[in-house]
C-alpha cells in the first residue's frame, strides 16, 4: 500500500520494521507505570504477525488499549479477537467519505471492503452485548479531501449511534 498520507510511502528503501513481540515485551518492561497504550504502526497494524500477541499482552497486564487501523484487512477473526481481548478503543483511519477519494488517498486500500469491516465489529459487538472497542474515525484534511468534511461527519453518523460507536 502506497498510502498518500504515510511517510512509509516516501521512504526510499523498502524497510520491515515489524515490531516484535520479544522486543515489545522487553522495551514495555522498562514502563511498569503504564496505564493506557496507544499502538500504531507505519501501514496495517495487522500485517505485523505479532500485533495481536502484542495486544493481548499488553491487555494481560491490565492495561487500556487503543490502536489505529485503515480496516481494510480487518477481517471476522480479528474483530472477534478484539472483542474478545477487550480493546478499548480504536481510531479508523478514513479520510475520506467517498470511494473515489478514499482510494486516491489510501492507495491499496478498498474503501468498500473498510465500510463492510466496520459493519462487522459493529455487528460484532452487538452480538457479544459489548460496548468495547469504542470505534473513533480520522480525517486528515487535505486539499484532495476537504470538500467532504460534511459527508464524512454522515457517513461515520450513518453506523450508528455514539452508544453503537462508543
Amino acid at each position: 500500500k502506497r498510502c498518500i498520507l504515510c511517510e512509509h510511502t516516501y521512504w526510499k528503501e523498502d524497510t520491515n520494521w515489524d515490531l516484535k513481540f520479544d522486543d515489545f515485551k522487553r522495551i514495555t518492561g522498562y514502563f511498569p507505570n503504564l496505564i493506557w497504550v496507544n499502538l500504531t504502526g507505519e501501514g496495517d497494524s495487522f500485517l505485523n504477525r505479532d500485533y495481536l500477541k502484542i495486544i493481548e499482552h499488553v491487555k494481560n497486564k491490565g492495561l487500556a488499549v487503543y490502536l489505529v487501523d485503515s480496516f481494510d484487512i480487518l477481517n471476522e477473526n480479528i474483530a472477534e479477537e478484539l472483542i474478545r481481548l477487550n480493546v478499548n478503543g480504536i481510531y479508523i483511519s478514513m479520510d475520506s467519505a467517498k470511494k473515489e477519494t478514499y482510494e486516491k488517498i489510501k492507495v491499496g486500500c478498498d474503501f468498500d471492503r473498510s465500510i463492510r469491516n466496520i459493519k462487522k465489529i459493529l455487528e460484532l459487538k452487538k452480538k457479544y452485548k459489548t460496548p468495547f472497542p469504542h470505534l473513533y474515525f480520522r480525517f486528515v484534511y487535505t486539499n484532495v479531501n476537504y470538500k467532504e468534511i460534511a459527508d464524512f461527519v454522515d457517513l461515520v453518523a450513518s453506523f450508528g449511534s455514539r452508544e453503537e460507536l462508543g
